[in-house]
């Protein structure tokens, strides 16, 4: 690039010294090639991504699958704020767990509802790899029955049999990927999710310790997921 700049300034200053069309091309052809040199080191995806999430102002997106923790579809507003983007999320979800208490099988089955914040931020101020914290309020209700072959008439085994409402709040955090395209679409990729609970409020259709002991067991985790979920989303702005 310098060299190129050197020989406009001289054809500039001395018009009638380089006038040959073989010199102009030189000039062309040497301005070009420096170019090239320059952009060869260039990283594409880090640095479209980074222009990319500093023209991020935000939008909305489809949660397909538990991008939030009790949360199987949902949606999600984004927006940046002193440089970090932060979003609101809502979802619900049907969920079931299986366990055995004292050599008893029992089922948990949960409906639950949950609004989170979260923010996040990108591995080294480059690229789509991201941590994000977030916490939010969830609510449950659902039931814990005995299952299997265990029969219920059993003092052990119909302890374990209460409905139940529970509301609480969940903290954790994700790492994940996010790509946003020039067009304005994003997609985001929630590769691994760690959360715990704690609750604030529960009420048991029975008085049975069993049935408290277990279901708060399986609500208040760790709670972690692996699989790739996915939001997509529309950006308001580039």
């Amino acid at each position: 690039m310098l060299v190129a700049l050197c020989l406009n300034l001289l054809l500039a200053e001395n018009p009638s010294q380089i006038s040959n069309p073989q010199d102009e091309t030189l000039v062309d052809t040497l301005a070009a090639e420096n170019l090239a040199a320059e952009e060869s080191n260039v990283d594409p995806l880090e640095y479209s991504q980074k222009e990319r999430q500093a023209g991020f102002e935000g939008g909305i997106a489809l949660n397909l699958g538990p991008v939030m923790p009790w949360s199987e579809y949902g949606g999600s507003i984004l927006w940046t704020g002193r440089g970090v983007i932060q979003s609101g999320s809502i979802g619900g979800g049907n969920f079931e767990f299986s366990d055995n208490y004292r050599g008893r099988n029992y089922k948990v089955k949960v409906d639950s509802q949950s609004a989170y914040y979260a923010a996040r931020w990108f591995f080294l101020g480059f690229g789509p790899l991201y941590v994000e914290p977030f916490a939010g309020l969830v609510r449950w209700s659902g039931s814990i029955k005995p299952s299997g072959f265990d029969d219920v008439s059993d003092s052990l085994a119909s302890s374990l049999n209460s409905r139940f409402d529970m509301s609480g709040a969940s903290v954790g955090a994700n790492l994940g990927v996010m790509w946003i395209f020039s067009n304005g679409l994003f997609l985001d990729y929630n590769l691994f999710s760690l959360s715990s609970a704690a609750f604030l409020t529960s009420s048991f259709t029975t008085n049975s310790e069993e049935a408290k002991k277990n279901v708060r067991k399986e609500l208040a985790g760790p709670l972690s997921t692996s699989n790739l979920q996915l939001r997509v989303g529309w950006s308001m702005k580039l």
